[in-house]
């Protein structure tokens, strides 16, 4: 299903003609899903104490849950607007006249994949949901390397851009038409798809490594 819902995601993408600021907002809007889930999977580790785990002695109590999901919410949402700031201001980021369908589709697509792996991963395993250290830092640490393929991707997208903004500018007055248009679509296709290829190995990484360890 992950990966399916990230293959589904470059077909559409490369479908509505998005560009990568485009996919650079939706790949975010999917770390703050991400998170929303996280934050549930918190919740539903507090309700499952109090519907059984409590008459079993194991460790940990809800409202350790409870006040993990509120720790993870601050932290995890200031770095998340923190990258909304950078996005913000980052004119190779700026989006003219976004394709909101193209996004929303994408977004949608993203989201569903979550929701199922969250069906199925955490509401689907009661063991998972005990609130021991090892799961709440489990749950805790597996967002976080979702944020280093948009973190470099805002550092490096930079070192390039930028010069391929001067560039095109420079194209343009010499050699305007067509041709330039298509040369830098491409250049901006294959930062998609290097942002995309890494994002999409971050996924499963995070996955693997919060429900397949021993």
């Amino acid at each position: 299903m992950l990966l399916a819902s990230n293959a589904l995601t470059i077909i559409v993408a490369i479908f509505f003609g998005l560009d990568p600021a485009e996919m650079i907002w939706v790949y975010w809007l999917e770390s703050v899903v991400i998170g929303v889930y996280t934050v549930l999977t918190f919740i539903t580790m507090g309700l499952h104490f109090k519907a059984g785990e409590k008459k079993t002695g194991k460790a940990g109590s809800p409202a350790g849950a409870y006040g993990y999901a509120i720790f993870f919410c601050i932290h995890y949402g200031m770095f998340h607007g923190a990258y909304a700031l950078f996005l913000s201001v980052m004119p190779w980021f700026s989006i003219q006249d976004p394709d909101y369908a193209g996004m929303g589709i994408t977004a949608a697509i993203l989201a569903l994949s979550h929701g199922y792996s969250f069906w199925k991963n955490v509401l689907g395993d009661p063991a998972g949901l005990v609130i021991t250290q090892e799961n709440v830092a489990r749950v805790m640490n597996a967002p976080y390397p979702r944020i280093i393929p948009m973190h470099l991707t805002i550092i490096f997208s930079g070192f390039l851009m930028i010069p391929l903004a001067f560039l095109e500018v420079i194209a343009e007055a010499i050699w305007p038409g067509a041709a330039v248009a298509g040369a830098m679509w491409l250049v901006k296709l294959a930062v998609l798809a290097l942002f995309m290829g890494i994002k999409t190995a971050a996924d499963l990484y995070t996955h693997l490594s919060r429900y397949r360890q021993p």
